[in-house]
C-alpha cells in the first residue's frame, strides 16, 4: 500500500512546480506533502524492502557467501544489530512522540500541514515493523540452519536459502 504514495508524491511535486513556474503561486502544503510522502514511504516501506532483500547491506561479502553463512549473518545481524537499534529508537522516540501528540504538532508554517505528530509516530511504527520482519528473517534462517524448510515467501521474492540450497548440501 505504501508504494502508492510514490505516484502521489510525484503528482504533488509536479503540481507544486507547475504552479510556481507557470502561475507564480506556491503552496506550503504541496511543498510539505512531498516531504511527508517521502518520509512515509521510507519509514513504512523499509520492512517490505528488508523482506525482499533489497536493502543496503554493509557486508559486501554477503552475496558470495554460501547459504548457511548467509543464514548465520542474518541471525547475528538481527540479534546484534537490528534489535538494539530498534529498541533504542523506540525508547528514545517516545518522549518527543508523546509531546507531539499532546500538542498535535504541526508545521512551522501557518499554512502548512498539521500532521507532524503523525509523521513522528511513523518512526516507532518503522522500528516495530523492522523488529517483526527481522524476527521473521532470523526465524527463516534458523529453520534453514537446522535443515528444515522455511515457510514460502511471496511469489515475487526470491528465497536467499530456499529448498534448492538444501538439496545441493550447501
Amino acid at each position: 500500500m505504501v508504494k502508492w504514495l510514490l505516484p502521489t508524491m510525484v503528482v504533488s511535486i509536479a503540481f507544486g512546480v507547475i504552479a510556481l513556474s507557470i502561475f507564480g503561486q506556491a503552496w506550503t502544503k504541496f511543498d510539505e506533502s512531498a516531504i511527508y510522502f517521502h518520509a512515509t514511504v521510507i519509514l513504512l516501506g523499509s520492512a517490505a524492502t528488508l523482506l525482499a532483500g533489497q536493502h543496503v547491506r554493509v557486508d559486501i561479502f554477503h552475496a558470495k557467501m554460501p547459504p548457511k553463512s548467509k543464514a548465520l549473518v542474518d541471525i547475528v545481524g538481527f540479534y546484534a544489530l537490528l534489535i538494539p537499534f530498534c529498541i533504542i529508537l523506540i525508547w528514545n522516540a517516545q518522549g518527543f512522540i508523546t509531546l507531539a501528540w499532546s500538542s498535535f504538532e504541526g508545521s512551522d508554517e501557518s499554512d502548512g500541514i498539521r500532521g507532524v505528530f503523525i509523521q513522528k509516530t511513523c518512526m516507532s511504527l518503522f522500528a516495530v515493523m523492522m523488529l517483526a520482519q527481522g524476527l521473521s528473517i532470523a526465524g527463516r534462517a534458523a529453520l534453514f540452519m537446522r535443515g528444515n524448510l522455511a515457510p514460502d515467501l511471496p511469489n515475487n521474492i526470491e528465497d536467499p536459502f530456499g529448498p534448492e540450497h538444501l538439496e545441493s548440501g550447501l
